[in-house]
């Protein structure tokens, strides 16, 4: 009682979008690759940063065919949210599938899935089906990894470690992929049920606790505060006729919808002045 339980941040889109570019995100080196493929997890599965992390396996994934896409099927392992026994044995284990992203390919969780499966000793070379594997000090040939998994201590702080060398400030963890997960999932207006059933809670009040407020939201409640007049209405502009030799200038500094009747040549410009 009293005391603050300090709890993981989400991960803004800027943030992300910094250690993408500084190539702490990628596959530019081995390092980075398997630093990617814990992010990707991490997030796209929304895995709890302990248990789930240290348990995955790449017999828990799998890339499918679905309508021209390939998919990346994510099987739930026991976990805290099902630990097994006869008490959850109504439980159905949680099953997480991700589309390809072919909008933005060079961020594809499922390209970059491939990518390291294929740079990973087979399984007959493994001393364990543990998806995560260190760098070797010498790559060989297309082998990039040891067949011996990560660490607990060393995959627990990748999440803390990317930030920092992306001079990213707040308590940032692993925990905080899935909380990321989550915050933005809500914030895009996606239904409760359907984000549970991607992070696996069962219940709404446990899913609930992980509606945060972004960077990006107090910005905007900054903006809307910072307006006497209170927050900017959208205006409604209707054009019934132009004339198609002349160019038609609207300049707005709010938000607007445009209805346009029989017009062409029509020039809109947002202006801060």
């Amino acid at each position: 009682m009293g005391v603050a339980v300090k709890r993981a941040e989400p991960i803004d889109k800027r943030e992300e979008d910094l250690m993408w570019s500084n190539g702490v995100l990628g596959d530019s080196s081995p390092q980075s690759l398997v630093d990617t493929m814990v992010y990707m997890c991490g997030y796209y599965f929304a895995l709890r940063s302990g248990q789930e992390h240290r348990d995955l396996s790449f017999s828990q994934l799998e890339i499918i065919e679905r309508d021209g896409l390939k998919v990346l099927r994510y099987f739930e392992n026991t976990s805290k949210n099902n630990p097994g026994g006869l008490k959850h044995r109504k439980i159905e284990p949680k099953v997480v599938e991700h589309s390809e992203n072919k909008n933005n390919p060079e961020r594809c969780f499922v390209r970059f899935y491939q990518i390291y499966v294929s740079h990973c000793p087979p399984a007959s070379k493994r001393t364990s089906d543990s998806f995560y594997l260190p760098p070797l000090k010498k790559k060989k040939d297309d082998i990039w990894f040891s067949g011996v998994p990560i660490g607990h201590n060393t995959l627990g702080k990748t999440v803390s470690r990317l930030c920092s060398m992306s001079g990213i400030k707040g308590f940032k963890t692993n925990h905080s992929l899935r909380v990321t997960a989550a915050t933005r999932l809500f914030h895009a207006g996606v239904d409760e049920q359907l984000i549970m059933k991607r992070t696996g809670h069962r219940s709404i009040d446990g899913v609930r606790a992980y509606k945060r407020i972004a960077d990006d939201q107090n910005r905007e409640i900054s903006d809307i505060l910072n307006n006497e007049n209170g927050p900017s209405k959208k205006r409604k502009i209707e054009l019934d006729t132009c004339i198609s030799e002349e160019c038609t200038e609207i300049y707005s500094k709010t938000p607007f919808t445009l209805n346009i009747t029989n017009c062409n040549n029509v020039c809109i410009k947002m202006t801060k002045e």
